[in-house]
């Protein structure tokens, strides 16, 4: 047998697959919101009827490459600045992503409305405490229970 030949190029990506069920005590919600000229923030409240103060909500914001977890770092490009974009959780479940400009200025960062399109999963607080022992589960525990992926 000769030697190996070179690697080929790398072939183009597929197409998104079809979104998953929710794991058990998760819940996604994917949702849009839009900032103008005026706006530091907005909020998302799809998420209240599910929500108890001892959830836990991640927060996730999709650029080119994916869903990538909040706070995210906005890279401005063109008339854009660079802009920190980080949520809060009211103890109703409410969603509120604020949207700050990283120069240090006060005022709104966008300069013409702009629809953002983020993902929240809620993970149910009794997935939380490791049932076995009261304390809280190794990731590998979560993992299968939630039906995480890495």
């Amino acid at each position: 047998m000769g030697p190996s030949g070179i690697q080929g190029p790398q072939g183009e990506s597929g197409i998104q697959g079809p979104q998953g069920e929710s794991g058990p005590g998760a819940i996604v919600y994917d949702f849009d919101l839009s900032f103008g000229p005026e706006d530091t923030f907005n909020n998302f409240n799809g998420m209240m009827d599910d929500y108890l103060e001892t959830d836990v909500a991640m927060v996730y914001i999709r650029n080119e490459y994916g869903w990538v977890p909040l706070p995210y770092y906005w890279v401005g490009e063109g008339d854009y600045i660079d802009i920190n974009i980080y949520p809060e959780i009211a103890d109703d479940g409410k969603i509120w992503i604020n949207t700050i400009r990283a120069d240090g200025e006060t005022g709104s960062p966008w300069n013409e409305t702009v629809t953002i399109e983020f993902r929240a999963v809620l993970i149910m607080s009794e997935f939380i405490v490791y049932k076995d022992s009261q304390q809280t589960p190794p990731y590998e525990v979560l993992k299968s229970q939630l039906n995480l992926v890495d």
